[in-house]
């Protein structure tokens, strides 16, 4: 037995000695094992990182980690601005080390931008002077929010420090937090009152997690009033001491940063300003809530230490009262900061409540930088927010964009011929042939108008003789539909002529121009000094 098996061993060829030699190479396999197999290298782990972090140096680093954070980062490409800081939430508020890095709602190519820490950052727009000095009330509605709020979040809130998101109930967009502008408004009325249908609509989608952009409509303007002063309350209370100024726009206003932070300092954050497109209803003067509403940290200040010395439930109840009465909570946000001693100053047309499409180009804009622009859409902001990076690679943050600017990027290579299915909002003179809608026109009956301007409504060709006849002081534009023409003394670019916009069975119109803007000239100078106070007073 013992000679067979020595004999099937031998077979094989397994011998004592060549035992003997895979033992010794296993060994030295095992005691060498640290010359080739990883492991923690302390001096590589961050302290700041702490026993966790230690006890799981062996796995990927996750996104936000300071591995990330301390990595070498690639050349941004000529990227300008830098979304590698998360932009101001409450969080924010909490010690840096408990605030993430890492925006999931950001596209993956922002990981390829230079860190905050990095030597190109300094220079990116969210590390500029005066940027970190200003908190963004950004006010919008849960039926708008997922089709209006990411391209802002995709944009200027990238080059934001501080910014707080409202809307009409508590939730979570991405990482953000959005603040119920309306949480302080007491029960009852949140219960009972009309305004707050669409809000009580909103709780039962949201608790059952509908679609909450299916209950879109009316219910939304009625809603939104009650919005403005409490949110400012909040804004003031849950903003760092540095804020100097409180910056209020909606989800269809978009921003210049640049030309924002240039203009910040011709004004004294020092005293009490509140600034805005000036608007009116009876005597009560108001800045236009769309249009950008910009207000001094005194002023706030001011309305805040009201609130305080009545009681804030007091106070809040009070004001709750006036609201209901009102139509706009912008105005009933002027009436409590002229209670607080702070009056309107007029902004237009630095704070714009239109669009570069449908405002009139003047010589009293032209030289005018504009900071804000009102019924903008999704597509609009990302078109102003190319602009104004294309702007900074070529003149850098020190030179602001003006209107002139503005008209020759998107207005001018637009308007140099005549165009069909299009209206230029021409309205300064309008004639209309009966027996067609005679509101439209000028109020003259038809039988007394001139041959010409009756011939103008013939034909496009002649409702732009009729126009060039006035001369470019009078006339820069005209826009012709059979049996109507209608004249403008200033130059605008306008829109397609919606099909939605036409009374069943009309044609379209066709717009024409006989002025681009070139007689407005050239700007020697900047003009901020547009400020009025107190208008009408």
């Amino acid at each position: 037995m013992m000679s067979t098996t020595a004999s099937l061993c031998a077979a094989r060829g397994v011998t004592f000695p060549r035992l003997a030699v895979v033992l010794i190479f296993i060994t030295t396999v095992y005691l060498c094992r640290d010359l080739y197999l990883p492991v923690t290298d302390q001096s590589r782990i961050p302290t700041s990182l702490g026993a966790d972090a230690i006890s799981q140096a062996g796995t990927p680093p996750s996104p936000g980690s300071d591995f990330i954070k301390n990595a070498e980062l690639p050349p941004s490409s000529g990227l300008l601005f830098d979304h590698s800081r998360p932009p101001y939430v409450k969080s924010s508020l909490l010690p840096q080390s408990t605030v993430s890095t890492f925006d999931s709602s950001l596209p993956s190519h922002a990981a390829t931008l230079p860190s905050s820490q990095s030597p190109e950052a300094n220079s990116t727009c969210m590390d500029l002077p005066g940027a970190d000095k200003v908190m963004v009330l950004l006010k919008t509605g849960a039926t708008e929010l997922y089709q209006k709020l990411p391209i802002h979040l995709l944009t200027t809130l990238g080059c934001t420090p501080n910014f707080l998101l409202y809307s009409d109930l508590n939730q979570t967009f991405a990482s953000h937090e959005i603040h119920s502008a309306i949480d302080t408004v007491s029960t009852t009325t949140r219960s009972t009152h009309p305004d707050f249908e669409l809000y009580r609509a909103l709780q039962q989608h949201h608790s059952s997690n509908q679609d909450m952009s299916k209950l879109s409509g009316t219910g939304g303007w009625n809603l939104d009033k009650w919005k403005f002063l409490p949110m400012l309350h909040d804004a003031y209370i849950n903003s760092p001491s540095h804020i100097d100024w409180f910056l209020i726009i909606e989800a269809d206003t978009a921003i210049s940063w640049l030309n924002l932070l240039l203009w910040l300092p011709h004004l004294k954050a020092s005293e009490n300003l509140y600034l805005g497109s000036q608007n009116v209803i009876g005597k009560s003067f108001f800045a236009h809530g769309g249009s950008g509403v910009l207000i001094s940290r005194p002023a706030v200040a001011a309305l805040e230490t009201l609130r305080e010395l009545e009681g804030a439930e007091t106070y809040d109840g009070r004001w709750e009262g006036i609201t209901a009465q009102s139509c706009c909570g912008d105005e009933v946000l002027a009436r409590a900061l002229l209670e607080a001693g702070t009056a309107l100053m007029g902004a237009f047309p630095i704070i714009q409540g239109e669009t570069p499409s449908t405002v009139d180009f003047t010589g009293l804009h032209w030289c005018v930088p504009a900071v804000t622009w009102h019924h903008v859409s999704p597509v609009q902001v990302d078109a102003q927010w190319t602009f104004q990076t294309q702007w900074v690679e070529k003149y850098g943050w020190e030179r602001p964009m003006l209107y002139k600017d503005i008209f020759e990027h998107f207005v001018a290579p637009h308007i140099g011929e005549t165009r069909k299915g299009w209206r230029n909002l021409s309205k300064d003179r309008k004639i209309v042939r009966p027996p067609q809608v005679t509101e439209e026109g000028d109020g003259a009956p038809w039988n007394e108008l001139q041959d010409e301007e009756k011939a103008s409504v013939e034909s496009e060709q002649a409702c732009e003789g009729w126009c060039r006849s006035k001369g470019k002081g009078e006339c820069k534009q005209w826009m012709w539909m059979p049996g109507r023409c209608y004249l403008g003394k200033d130059v605008r670019l306008g829109r397609v002529d919606d099909e939605g916009e036409r009374d069943q069975g009309e044609e379209r119109w066709t717009s024409g121009w006989v002025e681009n803007g070139e007689g407005l000239g050239e700007c020697e100078q900047v003009r901020w000094d547009v400020l009025l106070k107190q208008p009408g007073r």
